[in-house]
């Protein structure tokens, strides 16, 4: 595409991105790299699709290039917390069944991608929460970092934000049976507020 205008090469990525074309589009990205997220955010949601359905080996393909796409974006903004925290999510999607199983080198990079999101977006709870249900998952110490950051929102943005910060430390904690843990976390102020807000979002309820 070296002869190719900037208009040109703009409208054959729109078009790459709508026919989930992920080669052009990340050819094509040079002048609208953020649009590239659409085309990730499709990726990571269709390896859910395949691990529902337990196509396994697929799924992780998937979550690798949801990964690889988000590394793409941030080529273009490295200060893309979006970009960063997802792109973590995606490495470590393979190994949240198995936390242990995960090479060094991969938890790493999730820690340095959940690290950089926080570093951009100090504000976004989720972020930060993924960060600390990291350590939880791998059992490393976790809970006196996550009591700080929970006062933090507390203040910075009320009870109610509570929840996008407990729920990834609490979803690792019941997927790995560790209840005593919760338990615990229970008698801190705003979690059982969260614990109730996560099983009224997944009944689908509202009221």
């Amino acid at each position: 595409m070296p002869d190719s205008s900037p208009e040109e090469i703009t409208e054959r990525h729109h078009q790459a991105i709508a026919a989930d074309d992920e080669a052009t589009a990340r050819a094509t990205a040079c002048y609208y790299g953020a649009d590239l997220r659409s085309l990730a955010v499709t990726k990571s949601r269709s390896a859910h699709e395949l691990l529902v359905k337990g196509a396994t080996d697929a799924a992780k393909m998937a979550f690798s290039r949801a990964a690889r796409i988000y590394q793409e974006i941030l080529t273009y903004d490295p200060e893309d917390a979006y970009a960063w925290e997802y792109c973590g999510y995606n490495l470590w999607q393979p190994f949240r069944e198995s936390p242990q199983s995960a090479p060094d080198a991969v938890v790493k990079s999730v820690r340095e991608a959940y690290k950089s999101a926080c570093k951009f977006d100090s504000a976004n709870p989720l972020f930060r929460g993924r960060l600390l249900a990291l350590d939880a998952a791998l059992r490393q110490p976790y809970t006196t970092e996550l009591r700080r950051y929970s006062r933090s929102f507390y203040h910075r943005l009320g009870d109610a934000y509570l929840t996008w910060y407990f729920e990834p430390v609490l979803s690792v904690l019941k997927q790995q049976g560790r209840h005593e843990e919760i338990e615990v976390l229970k008698k801190w102020p705003g979690v059982r507020r969260a614990e109730h807000e996560i099983q009224r979002r997944k009944s689908g309820r509202f009221d």
